[in-house]
């Protein structure tokens, strides 16, 4: 479960970090592929677009909703301070965890940037910091590749798996982030996956998906 705080309207603190706003349209083309199985819904992908770039998601009935352009969600330090975050994210079964406090999910996907320097550069800048954010400051080993995304262009994607640095009611053992950044015409934009790693996590072939549907102006 990822607890985050919730913030409407101030999506300002947060400029340096996230896009901005997103909205969500219906896909307008049926991509069938080998991994569409993964999904359990025939409902067509949701497109989740920003000045930044856009990417797509599973529909809704597969439990994915989009938030607000206005809502911020982020991980904060002991002193409630931003580390990391994304405004307009995809989330993945919103709430469901009633036992906890705040808001609760089993992942989300989100763009951050346009950010200054080379996509490798600020893949692992991100990587890092995301990674510190999740796991309370503890190191965490990064894989580093090259992802072929839908539109031709190539990226370099790293994956981390970290223990959360808190624990509570529906809390996973383990969280798996991807992150994914290519360039564009104002910066480097990278698209943030975190998924629980448990029963129910989002498959590999879903978060593959999705990080190949990565696309900037």
């Amino acid at each position: 479960m990822h607890r985050f705080a919730t913030v409407l309207g101030v999506v300002a603190t947060l400029v340096t970090l996230a896009c901005g706003g997103a909205v969500l349209a219906a896909s307008g083309t049926d991509r069938s592929r080998p991994d569409a199985s993964a999904t359990t819904s025939a409902a067509p992908w949701q497109v989740v677009s920003g000045p930044a770039g856009s990417f797509e998601v599973p529909p809704e009935p597969d439990g994915w909703t989009v938030r607000d352009p206005e809502q911020v969600v982020y991980y904060a330090d002991r002193y409630g301070e931003p580390m990391v975050g994304v405004a307009g994210p995809a989330v993945l079964d919103d709430g469901y965890c009633p036992e906890g406090t705040g808001a609760s999910n089993r992942g989300f996907a989100g763009l951050t940037g346009p950010h200054p320097g080379s996509p490798r550069q600020v893949n692992l800048r991100e990587a890092r910091s995301w990674a510190s954010a999740v796991a309370g400051l503890r190191p965490a080993a990064t894989r580093t590749s090259h992802l072929a995304l839908d539109d031709g262009s190539v990226a370099v994607r790293s994956h981390v798996v970290v223990r959360p640095a808190r624990s509570g009611p529906c809390q996973p053992d383990r969280v798996w982030l991807d992150l994914v950044s290519v360039a564009g015409p104002a910066g480097v934009v990278t698209l943030v996956v975190v998924r629980d790693l448990g029963p129910d996590q989002v498959p590999a072939a879903v978060v593959d998906r999705i990080l190949r549907s990565l696309r900037v102006p």
